[in-house]
């Protein structure tokens, strides 16, 4: 506790958004040096079937969007901190599962995705509603930031330790690591205050007001952007993967190569946040972001893929910063619906991500799996869709 208190005063931030984001940074640690490896894990384990691969996510994430307003609800009868809680043992179980995965391959499959499901469901909604109650109206773009870029230091390197326990001791090593990690991360949601929200809508009205006209911008907005983390979480580690020769340290290297520049990146973009308006900012890194997707196409070497990868992670954090300071504002602004706008967004993204897993499925056997990298510059696009005089409908 008196760790939290020192950290707080220095850094300007809340205790509970501290102990909070704290909790989040172990969890981080955890699946950073799991999730670039989770594609390439089903992808190796299923005799290189990209379309299996596909299936065991899309399955998770339709999973995800099904369970969200059913998780939102129970949001009034526990509370945030019960749920979060919740979730990361679902996650623990999730990752669990795969350690099973030599003698029962389809059941570890299965269960990874819908233990999934359920930590994503029970997990993303409370801490979305917590995290945006908690921070700073005024300093939203450099509170993000900075408490980025002080998880990005402690989970730079854990690409690495991920290729480095896969390349020695197999991929059992590396769930066992990530579960242990994960149940410490509970910890410090003991010094958060538990907060109680009423979900209003029932389980029809919520895929109503989802598919509204008036809420057409946010399922559009955050639609592409669930489309774009697919081609970041699955396609584009897939390519690193068989372009380097299927050696995991080195894909973890180049992981972490990127993750330092991109410390660098949020420093400077978390600056310009607070003097640029969030629409130009919004503007930049699209257009960056949709060029390095462009650009990622052509690379060949590890040198071009880390060049490349740089370039786009330049948009991407500008983008991801200005998008998700932008929504935490909207969140705020949706007064009591504060939890109704995170469901209905956490189920655009999943829309985004099974409509991208649906194309590349169809397209990839005609252009291969550089098809993912255009169709996510063309959507990330429509991320400008999203400003600041959005409101829920």
């Amino acid at each position: 506790m008196h760790v939290l208190e020192n950290l707080q005063d220095k850094i300007h931030v809340p205790k509970d958004l501290l102990s909070l984001y704290m909790s989040r940074i172990l969890m981080r640690i955890s699946l950073g040096s799991l999730n670039v490896f989770l594609p390439i894990f089903f992808y190796t384990q299923y005799e290189q079937s990209l379309s299996m691969v596909i299936l065991i996510f899309a399955t998770m994430y339709m999973l995800h969007m099904l369970f969200t307003p059913i998780a939102s609800k129970l949001l009034s009868v526990f509370g945030v901190k019960p749920m979060l809680g919740a979730g990361m043992l679902f996650a623990v179980f999730a990752i669990w599962s795969l350690t099973f995965a030599e003698t029962y391959l389809a059941l570890s499959a299965v269960g990874f995705a819908v233990f999934s499901a359920i930590y994503r469901a029970l997990y993303w909604v409370p801490y979305h509603v917590d995290f945006a109650r908690l921070l700073d109206n005024a300093h939203r773009g450099s509170q993000l930031a900075l408490l980025r870029n002080i998880a990005g230091i402690l989970v730079v390197l854990t690409p690495i330790v991920g290729g480095i326990l896969i390349t020695s001791m197999g991929f059992s090593a590396v769930f066992i690591y990530a579960c242990v990690i994960m149940i410490l991360a509970l910890l410090p949601l003991a010094y958060t205050n538990n907060a109680y929200e009423k979900f209003s809508w029932d389980y029809i009205d919520t895929f109503t007001h989802l598919f509204k006209k008036a809420n057409r911008s946010i399922l559009m907005a955050h639609a592409a952007n669930g489309a774009q983390g697919m081609a970041v979480m699955i396609f584009w580690p897939l390519y690193v993967f068989l372009l380097l020769d299927e050696r995991y340290t080195a894909v973890g290297i180049i992981a972490s190569l990127t993750l330092i520049a991109v410390l660098v990146l949020r420093y400077i973009i978390g600056k310009l946040f607070d003097s640029w308006s969030g629409e130009r900012m919004l503007l930049v890194g699209v257009l960056f972001s949709a060029t390095g997707w462009v650009l990622k196409v052509f690379v060949n070497t590890p040198l071009q893929i880390f060049v490349a990868d740089t370039y786009h992670q330049f948009g991407r954090t500008a983008n991801t910063l200005t998008f998700d300071a932008t929504t935490y504002e909207q969140s705020a602004d949706a007064g009591r619906y504060v939890d109704e706008y995170t469901a209905i967004k956490e189920m655009a993204l999943n829309i985004g991500r099974l409509i991208m897993l649906g194309l590349v499925y169809v397209l990839a056997a005609t252009f291969g799996i550089k098809i993912a990298f255009i169709l996510a510059a063309i959507v990330t696009l429509f991320m400008i869709v999203l400003n600041k005089s959005t409101k829920l409908a």
